[in-house]
C-alpha cells in the first residue's frame, strides 16, 4: 500500500521528532506498508514503542492484542491531532507514574 501525501508527511514528522530525541527508528518500506503492522518501531534505552500512524478517515483500529502480553512493549495508535500525546510519550521515560507510562 502506498502512502498518500498526508500519511507520508505524518510519518516523516513523527520519525524526525523521534530521531531528534535520540530514538532508534525502524519503519516499513514505503512500498510495503501494511495496515496490520506498526508504522514505526522506536527504541531508546529499555523502551520499545510500536507506533501505528493513521491519517484520513477513521478505519478499523489495528489489532494490537498480539503485543499486549509482551512486558515492556508500548503500543500506540497516533493521528495528527494526537501530536501533544506523541511528544509527551517520546519525551518521557515510560516509568509507571509518568504521564506516558500507560499504553494508549
Amino acid at each position: 500500500m502506498l502512502l498518500n501525501d498526508a500519511a507520508h508527511a505524518w510519518n516523516n514528522e513523527v520519525r524526525s521528532k523521534a530521531l531528534n530525541l535520540g530514538w532508534m527508528v525502524w519503519e516499513q518500506a514505503v512500498r510495503n506498508q501494511r495496515q496490520h503492522e506498526p508504522s514505526l518501531v522506536l527504541l531508546r534505552g529499555d523502551r520499545l514503542i510500536l507506533a501505528y500512524l493513521r491519517t484520513g478517515r477513521p478505519r478499523a483500529m489495528p489489532s494490537t492484542e498480539r503485543f499486549a502480553e509482551i512486558p515492556g512493549v508500548e503500543v500506540y495508535v497516533w493521528r495528527p491531532p494526537d501530536w501533544t500525546s506523541v511528544l509527551v510519550t517520546l519525551l518521557g521515560d515510560g516509568r509507571p507514574g509518568d504521564p506516558d507510562g500507560t499504553q494508549r
